[in-house]
This record gives C-alpha cells, structure tokens and sequence, in this order.
C-alpha cells in the first residue's frame, strides 16, 4: 500500500492541445514517483463553463497539495473536484500498476458521418443544430437495435424536442440526455414522447430524493472529473441508487480517458462508457 511517506516525487506539467472544431483544451499532469521507483500520471483538465474551479484555482491546489505530500504535512485541506480526480487517478495507478480497463465504447459523432458504425451503441450529439438538420443527422442511421443516445444538452426548448421526436423513429432511441431547457418539463417531455431522458446538467437543478421520483428517467451521466474521482462517483451511486449511472468523459487526453475507463469498469461493470472525444483533440 503506497503511503504518503512513500512518495518521493511530485512533478506538475501543464499541457495545452487544440480542438479539432477550434479552441484551446488546457491541463496539468501529476507526475507521482514512490521510492520503490514506480511512476504514475494524473491528469487535472477543469473545463471552462463546467468546471466549478478554474484553470488557474486548480494549479494553486495543485501546489498546495505537492508541498503536503513531500513535506509530510498531514493537515487537510480541501481540494477543487478536477485536483481530487487527477490526484486520486496518480495514486491509483500508482497501487495498481497491472489494472486496466476495456469496457465497450459509445461512439460520438457531432455531425453526420461519411462512415459510422453499423452496430454498437452511439451517441449523437443534436442539441447545436436546427430541427430539419438534426432529422437528417439522426436518420443517417438506421438500425435495429434500441441503442442511439442523443445529447440536446438543454439547448431545445420543449416544443422543438417534442415535433423533434414525432418526425423520427424513436423505436432506436435507449435515451435522450437533458432533451429540454428546463427542468420543470422533463416529465412533460417524457409523457408527450415516451422516450426515456437521462440527466447531466439537470442534476443540480434538484435533490437526489425528488429526481428519483422523476417519471420517463432512464439513468443519471457522471462527469468523473466534474465530480472529483472514484470515491465521489461511488458516493454518487449510492446516493441514486435504484436509479442506474453511466460514466462520460470531458475531453480529457489519453491519460484521463483511461482512468474514467476504470472507473466505469469498476462503477458499471461492462456497460458502454461514454469517453470517444480523443478524437477531437489534436496529438500533444
């Protein structure tokens, strides 16, 4: 068991990628090092406009939280939920050098593809579009199988959601995720469509008890890095529970994406997690 005695090395590395679609994705990595000599990395990437904490907050926790650990000092303090995630990651991978995960992947697209997958589950992300442009996305992919999940991410307003849903075919559609602006007509919604919805953003509109009791509610998304790593997530699910979750990246890079992989693996078993946005960052 790694203590903290046993660390001799704490490094801090902040990286800077691009988008594919524009913008800058900024972070930091954890560099851990234990006088065994095994080495790990933790990533700490706040998002803009999600993210409680900033950039900047997160690497003076970063700082404060490398001068505890190599000083010794045991006083805590409290760390933003990016910082928890990345150190928490560091740590674990530090322990647990042989574990890794591979659950299955949900597929991302956030605009019509020339080739996609013929099977397996997809995500499609709709809520930038307009209506008559979001039919023609959706119906590029016919199937079978009951597993399309589509983001609107609160961006249409109830009315749009609903002639949305009549001018498709929902029988492939497992869920919609935040598909109105407000929280007040996700049952409206449900009962309108009978399409199930799942909750990201909406989560901090309301306690757990009440949206427990929400009608047409398929399961909740975690964000892991929004949350604050393992140990937050498995409070979380304990604290929906029956209400099933599912685990969603944040454009992290590879080594973020591998954590959130273990921590559906561990949360979920081998339930798709929702973690393909590697492919809209360029190489670092």
């Amino acid at each position: 068991m790694i203590t903290q005695n046993q660390i001799c090395s704490f490094e801090i590395e902040k990286y800077s990628t691009e988008y594919t679609f524009g913008g800058t994705r900024e972070g930091f990595y954890i560099h851990l090092k234990d006088t065994a000599g095994n080495e790990s990395t933790g990533e700490v990437a706040p998002l803009s406009g999600r993210s409680l904490e900033t950039l900047d907050q997160a690497y003076s926790n970063l700082l404060q939280l490398r001068e505890n650990f190599l000083n010794n000092k045991l006083t805590p303090f409290a760390l933003h939920p990016s910082v928890m995630f990345g150190m928490q990651m560091a740590l674990y991978s530090l322990q647990n050098q042989k574990h890794k995960a591979n659950p299955p992947v949900t597929k991302l697209y956030i605009a019509p593809p020339k080739l996609f997958a013929a099977k397996g589950p997809v995500k499609l992300k709709l809520g930038h579009l307009r209506e008559p442009e979001a039919i023609a996305f959706f119906n590029t992919f016919k199937r079978k199988e009951k597993n399309i999940r589509i983001d609107l991410e609160r961006l249409w307003p109830l009315e749009q959601t609903i002639s949305f849903c009549k001018q498709i075919d929902i029988s492939s559609i497992l869920y919609i995720e935040d598909p109105v602006m407000t929280y007040s007509e996700l049952e409206t919604f449900y009962e309108e469509t009978g399409v199930e919805y799942v909750l990201d953003q909406f989560l901090a509109f309301a306690p757990p008890e009440k949206i427990k009791l929400l009608k047409g509610l398929h399961s909740i998304l975690i964000k892991p890095s929004l949350i604050g790593g393992l140990h937050e997530c498995k409070k979380i699910q304990e604290l929906y529970y029956p209400i099933p979750i599912s685990i969603s990246s944040l454009f992290e890079t590879a080594i973020g994406i591998q954590h959130i992989k273990l921590i559906s693996s561990i949360l979920c078993g081998d339930q798709p997690v929702g973690c393909d946005t590697l492919k809209f960052l360029k190489r670092l």
